[in-house]
Formats: C-alpha cells, sequence, structure tokens
C-alpha cells in the first residue's frame, strides 16, 4: 500500500507518485478518493471558468452556453481517449485515470490563467474581433500541449515511450475533440439537435 499523498505531492511529484503506484500489485486499493475528487472539481471548474471567459471577449456568445460547450466537447474527447490510452499503454484503468486527472490539471491552469487574461481584456475594452479569437485558439493550443508533455511524461516513468503517448494524445484526444467540438457547436448558439 503506497503511503497517501496530498494533491500537492501528486502534482509536484507526478511521475514519481505513479511509479509508486503502477508497482502495487493491486492498483484499485491504492485509489486517492480525496485528491481524485480534488482533480475532479479542477478539471470541471477549470473548464467552466475558461468557457464563460470565451463568452466576455466575443460578445456573440452567451457565457453560460459557451462554458457548457467547452465541458461538453471536451469531457466527451476524453471519454474517448481514456479508454483507448488503457490498450495502448497496456496500464492499468487506474493508472491511466490518474494520469490523466493530473494532466489535466495541468491543463486547467493554463487555461484559468487564459480566463484571467480575458478578463483583463474584457475591462480593457478589447472585445470582438479577430484578435481574442486568436487568442483564445492559442491559449488552448497551449493548453493542450502542456498536457500532452505532462501525461507523456508520467507515462516515459511507468516505461511507455513518450512518442506512443503523444501520437494517441493527438490523434484521439485531439481528433475526437475537434469533432465533438464541431458537433457540439450548436451548443454555443443555443441551437439543440
Amino acid at each position: 500500500m503506497i503511503a497517501s499523498y496530498r494533491i500537492r505531492d501528486y502534482l509536484l511529484h507526478p511521475g514519481l507518485r505513479l511509479r509508486e503506484w503502477d508497482a502495487q500489485p493491486r492498483p484499485w486499493e491504492c485509489i486517492p478518493h480525496p485528491v481524485w475528487a480534488q482533480l475532479v472539481g479542477i478539471a470541471v471548474g477549470g473548464s467552466l471558468i475558461f468557457g464563460v471567459s470565451l463568452g466576455l471577449v466575443m460578445p456573440d456568445l452567451q457565457l453560460a452556453r459557451a462554458a457548457l460547450w467547452l465541458a461538453a466537447w471536451t469531457g466527451l474527447a476524453w471519454c474517448i481517449f481514456g479508454p483507448a490510452l488503457c490498450l495502448i499503454t497496456r496500464k492499468s484503468p487506474f493508472i491511466c485515470a490518474h494520469a490523466c486527472l493530473v494532466t489535466m490539471a495541468y491543463g486547467e491552469g493554463v487555461l484559468v490563467a487564459g480566463a484571467v487574461i480575458n478578463l483583463l481584456i474584457n475591462l480593457a475594452g478589447g472585445t470582438g474581433g479577430p484578435g481574442p479569437v486568436l487568442f483564445n485558439v492559442a491559449w488552448v493550443a497551449l493548453s493542450n500541449l502542456v498536457m500532452g508533455v505532462a501525461l507523456s511524461r508520467q507515462f516515459q516513468a511507468v516505461g511507455v515511450a513518450p512518442w506512443k503517448t503523444l501520437l494517441a494524445w493527438i490523434l484521439l484526444l485531439d481528433g475526437s475533440g475537434a469533432s465533438f467540438a464541431w458537433l457540439l457547436q450548436p451548443l454555443l448558439h443555443g441551437r439543440i439537435y
């Protein structure tokens, strides 16, 4: 049984914690439930905060719709990616789920910083036009890059080649995410199928 750590320990030493957990004969007995609850809160909350901030700088979007749209397509993409990651890495679902939750926390940190920037843009009167759209596309790309690197580094610590994790990230998570974002676009404009 591994020691119980605080969320900070999992975020500061993700590879080490994952390696400790992966070495356990029954990883399901070591699930850090309170930490997972916090990581899920960060994932959902960060996406909602960033989604709301999109509505601040893009006047055509309503805050709640933008938040719902972002949370919906990203959540669905992770539902595709998670099971596929288990098959590709040959790691237990618990190890994969944990690595993904930690990864999302890093990405949400970037997105929440972007939400603060969106708020500042709004307060400065810089809404509308292509500037905020380009900034937010670039910011989401930065978050995606941070998460891809974070996940590949964690899996490298448990013996999975980084190229394998990154290829799965790009093809499965990014690919399905782009598809879901496009399919769920009507949510942004209040049109539900």
